[in-house]
C-alpha cells in the first residue's frame, strides 16, 4: 500500500490535517502530532514486559495489545546490535514530468529506523518538492518603502558547468519515516466493560512510511564527529590541567580543589576518591592507602609528599573522569527526522531569473544518505578510535591492538611529569605510515596492582617530551 507524501510550507512546517483523527494511528515514538514539516522522533531503552497467561484466565485487549508492544520493543532493539540506516533500495532519482519537474521518485527498499522501526517501500514513491522553491523576489515588492537596501555580492554555485546565484537554488534533505495508520474498520459485537461510545473499531494498524524534507544550505560542510568529540575531551582534559597550577600551598587547598572537581563530577568507577580528598593520608607511597599513618603535617607546596600525594590523587581523578567519556552509551534518538536520503538541489529560477521549480542534482551519498551501521565510537579519516582500549588490562589491549594492525612502539608506566599524554586523544591514524601505524601505551597499576593501559596514543618520540614549569609533560609535535 501507498505510504504518506508530506508535502508542507517550507517555512511554516504546517499542513491541513486532523491531529489524532482521521483514522491515523501515531506512530509509537512520535514525539509530537503528525502536522509538521519532518516529525521528530524520540526513543530510549524501554523495559521489556511481556504477559503471562495462566488457565482460566480473562483476556482482554491490553493483554494482547501487550503482546504485539512488547515485539515490536524486542524487535527494535536490533538497531543497538546491527545498526540503523537504508538495508538496500530506497534509491533517489529524478521523477519529473512536465507537470512535476521537481519531482523526484523514491525506489522500492527497505530501512531501519533510529528506534528500530522497519520501514518498507513496496513499490515506487514520487515526492514533489515543488512547495520548497523559494519564489524569486518581485521587483516591485519595495514599491513605496523607500529606497531599496543595496544589493550584497551573491555566492556562485556551478552545477553541470551552469553558474546559479545563491537565491536562484533551493536545497532540501529528503528523509523517510515510519508511520502507523488505523485500517479496517470493524463493528464492535460486544462491548462488555468497555468505557466507549464508539460501535465501530479499527481491526488493523497499517506499517507504513511518510517521505518529508527539510530546506538546508547546498553546499554546507558535513559535521565531523570525530572532531567534536576530540574538542570535548580536550575541554575536559583542559578543565583538569587547570586543577594543577598552581601547585596548591598546603594539604587543605590541595583537598579543597580536587573536592572541587568531586562536586561537578562525582566518582565513577573510584569510589574512594571521595574519602582519598576529604581525609587524605600523606604517605610516601605513590597510591594513597587506606588506613595508612598520617605523617607530619605539610606546609609547602614544594614538599615531595604532598607533591606527590597531590599528582597521584589528580591521576585517578583524572582516570575516572576518562574512562567515563570513553564508554559508549546505548545512544537515544533525540531530535530525530527519520532516515536521510538524499540532498536535492531544486532551481528556483532559470540563469536569466524567469520563474521556475525543478530538480537540477541529487545527491544520495553519505552524510546526506544514511547506509545502515552501528553508531561507533567516532574516528576522522584513515583514523581508528582507540578509547575502547583505556584501562584495559595491558596484555588483553596489546594482543587486540596487533590484531587490528597496529604496531606498539613501547610500553612504559605513566609516571609524574607524563601527564600531558593524556591530553592526546586516542586517536591512531592508520593511513599515513607505509609500514603500519605505530601507537605507545602507557600503563599504570590499579588498586589490585594489575597493569592497566592508561592510555593509547599515536607513537611519540621521546625527545619531543618537555617539562613545562609545573612539570606536567606537553607535547609539541608528533612523530
Amino acid at each position: 500500500m501507498p505510504g504518506t507524501m508530506i508535502v508542507d510550507h517550507p517555512t511554516t512546517g504546517k499542513r491541513p490535517c486532523g491531529c489524532g483523527g482521521g483514522g491515523a494511528a501515531p506512530a509509537r515514538h512520535a514525539c509530537q502530532c503528525d502536522c509538521v514539516e519532518c516529525r521528530t522522533a524520540c526513543c530510549t531503552l524501554e523495559c521489556l514486559v511481556h504477559p503471562r497467561f495462566y488457565c482460566g484466565q480473562l483476556l482482554t485487549d491490553q493483554d494482547l495489545s501487550l503482546l504485539v508492544d512488547w515485539i515490536k520493543q524486542k524487535t527494535g532493539l536490533a538497531r543497538l546490535r546491527d545498526g540503523w540506516g537504508v538495508a538496500c533500495g530506497l534509491d533517489v532519482t529524478c521523477g519529473g514530468s512536465k507537470e512535476q519537474p521537481a519531482a523526484v521518485t523514491v525506489t522500492p527498499g527497505y530501512a531501519i529506523t533510529c528506534c528500530g522501526d522497519d520501514v518498507v517501500l513496496c513499490k515506487p514513491a514520487t515526492f514533489d518538492l515543488a512547495p520548497y522553491c523559494v519564489p524569486p523576489r518581485s521587483p516591485c515588492e519595495n514599491l513605496g518603502g523607500g529606497a531599496p537596501a543595496p544589493a550584497l555580492p551573491e555566492a556562485i554555485v556551478v552545477i553541470g558547468g551552469t553558474e546559479w546565484r545563491r537565491s536562484q537554488i533551493t536545497a532540501v534533505d529528503l528523509y523517510v519515516q515510519y508511520r502507523e495508520k488505523l485500517d479496517d474498520p470493524q463493528p464492535a459485537t460486544s462491548r462488555g466493560g468497555c468505557h466507549t461510545s464508539a460501535h465501530c473499531e479499527y481491526g488493523r494498524i497499517e506499517e507504513s512510511y511518510a517521505l518529508c524534507a527539510k530546506i538546508t544550505e547546498p553546499c554546507d560542510p558535513p559535521g565531523d564527529p570525530a572532531q567534536a568529540w576530540s574538542d570535548e575531551y580536550a575541554k575536559g582534559i583542559a578543565e583538569l590541567r587547570r586543577l594543577l597550577d598552581p601547585l596548591p600551598k598546603s594539604p587543605a587547598e590541595a583537598a579543597q580543589r580536587l573536592a572541587g572537581w568531586l562536586d561537578k563530577h562525582p566518582p565513577q568507577q573510584f569510589c574512594f576518591l571521595g574519602k582519598t580528598v576529604c581525609d587524605p593520608k600523606f604517605t610516601a607511597h605513590p597510591d594513597p592507602q587506606p588506613g595508612a599513618p598520617a605523617p607530619a603535617a605539610l606546609t609547602a607546596a614544594d614538599d615531595p609528599i604532598l607533591r606527590e600525594w597531590f599528582f597521584t590523587t589528580w591521576f585517578w581523578i583524572a582516570q575516572d573522569w576518562r574512562n567515563a567519556y570513553f564508554r559508549r552509551a546505548c545512544p537515544e534518538c533525540r531530535d530525530d527526522d527519520g532516515v536521510p536520503l538524499a540532498r536535492i538541489i531544486l532551481a528556483n529560477a532559470t540563469p536569466d531569473g524567469a520563474s521556475l521549480c525543478r530538480v537540477l542534482a541529487i545527491d544520495p551519498y553519505p552524510p546526506h544518505r544514511r547506509p545502515m551501521h552501528l553508531d561507533r565510537a567516532p574516528a576522522g579519516k584513515q583514523q581508528v578510535n582507540l578509547a575502547e582500549h583505556v584501562w584495559e588490562l595491558h596484555a588483553t589491549a596489546a594482543s587486540t591492538l596487533t590484531a587490528k594492525g597496529l604496531r606498539i612502539a613501547r610500553v612504559g608506566e605513566l609516571k609524574a611529569g607524563q601527564e600531558g599524554v593524556l591530553a592526546i586523544p586516542p586517536l591512531a591514524d592508520v593511513g599515513s605510515p607505509p609500514d603500519g601505524a605505530w601507537v605507545a601505551i602507557f600503563t599504570k597499576a590499579d588498586p589490585c596492582t594489575l597493569s592497566r593501559v592508561a592510555t593509547v596514543v599515536p607513537w611519540v618520540n621521546p625527545e619531543l617530551l618537555k617539562l613545562t614549569g609545573t612539570g606536567i609533560a606537553a607535547i609539541d609535535a608528533v612523530a
